[in-house]
Formats: C-alpha cells, structure tokens, sequence
C-alpha cells in the first residue's frame, strides 16, 4: 500500500506545471495582455493540451484506484479517499476540455460568452491547483 501511496504523490507532482500552464494562459487572456488573435489561438492551444495530458494522469488515479479495490479488499478509507480524488479531478477537467474545445472549435463566438468559458476555465484549474496541494500534504 505504501508503494500506492508513493505513485499517488508521483502523480500529484505531474499536475502542477499543466495546471499552472493551464491557469496561466487562460488568465492571460482574460486580462486582455493578449491582443494578437493568433496567439491567443496558440494560448487556448496549450491550455487545452495541458488539459489532455491532466486527463492522462487521472487516467492514473483510475488505475490505483482499481488496484487499491483489487489488493486492498479491508480498506475501505484507502479505496473511499482515492476514489474521491479520482472524482475530483476527473469532472472538472473533463467540463474543462469541453468548454475549451468548444472555443476552438468556433462555437462560442459572443465575447461575454467566450469570457465566461474562459473565467470558468480559470475557477475550475485553480480549484484542481489547491484541491490538488491539499491531497498532497
């Protein structure tokens, strides 16, 4: 189980930089410090491959979680909390490469409505960036 354990903090330390990448960019174009339609498009591009390498490394957190249920039958706290986090992770990066999917692929075209997607973006990664510190401490 320690070995479990170990994995789990390995893969917590592969979600920083993505999910500060992701926060970054995204705050970038909302604070208007992007003015160059082109890259904002390649800003929006990063965002949403750190947000498919973030579904990679839950992906991960699927796999201890199945071998926690497989090995580890009598522990229950154990199965319960990565199954948590594995749920944490997993809705919020998947509205995340929804709404940024959708944005470029040119189906949120009104400003106001592109704003929220992105503000949205932002909420969710920050959430994910402090859910994220707090299951590694």
């Amino acid at each position: 189980m320690e070995q479990d354990w170990e994995r789990l903090a390995q893969l917590f330390h592969g979600l920083r930089t993505p999910l500060n990448g992701m926060i970054g960019y995204s705050k970038l174009i909302l604070e208007e410090v992007v003015d160059d339609p082109q890259e904002e498009w390649e800003f929006l591009q990063e965002a949403y491959q750190s947000a498919l390498y973030l579904l990679s490394i839950s992906n991960g957190l699927s796999d201890l979680e199945r071998t926690a249920l497989n090995e580890n039958p009598g522990e229950m706290s154990w199965r319960e909390r990565l199954s948590r986090i594995s749920y944490e992770f997993r809705t919020p990066l998947n509205e995340i490469n929804d709404r940024l999917r959708l944005i470029l692929d040119g189906r949120v075209n009104e400003t106001d409505e592109r704003k929220e997607f992105l503000q949205r973006i932002y909420n969710r990664g920050l959430h994910l960036l402090v859910s994220q510190m707090m299951c590694s401490a």
